[in-house]
């Protein structure tokens, strides 16, 4: 999940017209009209968070016991007083039911007539999940004031080796946006991708998120569309209300989904934008997150089940609360049944580490910066498995503008985000590349994988088994032999984390 902390940035991109072919492809997208921008566009923002309820106004989630139906008495009783249906989740062998309580009816104590029901197994609010979370930020400077200025291609002689096709052999990355990415060499690519390529089509990644911008051109063609379970459309007190169809279109009208997935599986070597950690895998497009940045954990559910059904084997989940959910978690566990790896961002509160994340047998993510310093907003406790970079990440944004990126200043195509939810798909990136290379791996060891290899940069009740070192991950996979670590040199960020950071119970 992803506090969305944006500083004014200094990055200008520039020669937006001078594209040759890639620029008439952009020229196509909606919304795009580069011909009407200046020449020179400025890139990054701040988000400002709305204060909302923990749980969806007017709205519950019952489950039956086994053999009872959805016909009890008081499910009868609430249908008769205005409360009604609105979609069903059957996972684990359980089934859910998601009601819809009338604005007058006190919510309260409709849950206390559902619990008192001998048919009724459970009864509860339905969490608010979010991928911004509502804790304001201090703007904070970008720090690229000294970065030179780029075009949004680059147009130049390609580097020797590096190709001149989406997905060649890797070598000096000839993406415009490249030399900004300072997390790919911070994590070991491209020497990763010299190590174990750069991932396979079979390898289908889920981004369950607010959707994704799948006509993006540094995304074409890596994205499989799936469902979307939270269809931007008025319903509930305030609009605020769960749909009550699921969608077909799972196109991000917010943003976030977008960053995520191009963090991922971003075309390498296009001369064109940014490059992904695994760009050879396929992301998996599933919306449960509204042009507003929130969904319901049952959306969460939905996706997460539908995920696996449509045969992920890595599921991203860059988004969370501090609230549990029994869909939620029994959906997890249908995913973990099924040889699945879920991996979810610990969230942006500098407190404990949130839901799903907190979950038995989640990768948990925390984020990092430049330095290896742990993030000044990430979630952080023993609950921690990872940590990976995090802070002024460029990714991919939608080729259109939302109203969230209007209302926030945030550029099209490109732009520069921090939060939990970008270090979490390097994460699953990194999951994709090992997968690609053994396929037979389980959930299990691909994570023991990541754990082992990380690098040590702290306190572990802080920084789990380290930041994610992915060259070294592959390199072990290949030799099945651990790596050899060099001893600490001096101010190595391990001892200046154990001396910043003092853990409290």
């Amino acid at each position: 999940m992803n506090a969305f902390r944006f500083g004014a940035s200094t990055l200008i991109l520039t020669s937006l017209v001078a594209c040759g072919q890639p620029q008439a492809m952009l020229l196509n997208q909606p919304g795009a009209q580069l011909q009407n921008r200046p020449s020179t566009v400025r890139v990054g923002a701040k988000w400002v968070l709305k204060e909302r309820s923990a749980h969806i106004p007017g709205e519950v989630v019952v489950q039956v016991k086994a053999n009872q139906g959805f016909s009890t008495q008081s499910l009868r009783a609430f249908s008769a007083a205005g409360s009604r249906p609105k979609q069903r989740l059957r996972v684990q062998n359980q089934e859910f039911m998601l009601m819809n309580v009338p604005q007058q009816q006190d919510i309260n104590q409709v849950l206390q007539q559902l619990r008192q029901d001998p048919a009724v197994q459970y009864a509860d609010y339905n969490p608010r999940y979010m991928a911004l979370q509502n804790y304001p930020q201090a703007p904070r400077p970008m720090g690229y004031g000294t970065m030179p200025r780029v075009g949004l291609f680059n147009t130049g002689t390609p580097a020797v080796g590096s190709g001149t096709a989406p997905n060649s052999a890797p070598g000096a990355l000839n993406d415009a946006f490249a030399p900004l990415q300072w997390s790919l060499n911070k994590v070991g690519i491209p020497n990763a991708w010299n190590i174990g390529g750069q991932g396979r089509a079979e390898v289908l990644v889920a981004v369950i998120d607010s959707g994704v911008d799948y006509q993006h051109p540094d995304l074409k063609g890596q994205i499989v569309n799936g469902k979307d379970f939270m269809p931007d459309t008025v319903s509930g007190p305030n609009g605020e209300g769960s749909p009550d169809a699921v969608g077909n279109d799972p196109l991000d009208q917010m943003g976030h989904g977008t960053h995520v997935a191009g963090v991922i599986a971003a075309l390498s070597n296009n001369r064109t934008g940014i490059a992904g950690i695994a760009p050879g895998v396929k992301v998996l497009n599933i919306k449960t997150l509204n042009r507003d940045g929130w969904g319901s954990a049952f959306a969460v559910a939905q996706g997460i089940t539908s995920a696996v059904d449509q045969g992920a084997r890595i599921i991203n989940l860059s988004l969370g609360s501090s609230d549990g959910s029994k869909p939620i978690e029994l959906a997890i566990q249908y995913a973990q049944s099924k040889g699945a790896l879920i991996i979810a961002a610990s969230g942006n509160a500098f407190t404990k580490t949130f839901f799903p994340a907190r979950y038995p047998g989640v990768l948990a993510v925390g984020a990092t910066n430049q330095d290896d310093w742990l993030a000044d907003f990430s979630n952080h406790d023993e609950r921690i498995n990872v940590v990976a970079p995090g802070v002024d990440i460029m990714s991919t944004t939608p080729t259109y503008t939302t109203n969230t990126m209007l209302q926030q200043k945030i550029d099209s195509f490109y732009s520069v985000m921090s939060g939990t939810s970008m270090a979490a798909p390097m994460v699953s990136a990194q999951a994709a590349l090992l997968l690609s290379r053994n396929p037979n791996l389980t959930a299990q060891q691909l994570q023991e994988i990541i754990q082992k290899t990380a690098r040590k940069v702290g306190d572990h009740r802080i920084f789990g088994h380290g930041r994610i070192q992915i060259d070294a991950s592959l390199d072990y996979l290949a030799s099945q032999q651990p790596p050899t670590t060099a001893p600490p040199a001096a101010g190595d960020p391990a001892q200046i984390n154990a001396q910043r950071f003092v853990y409290r119970r």
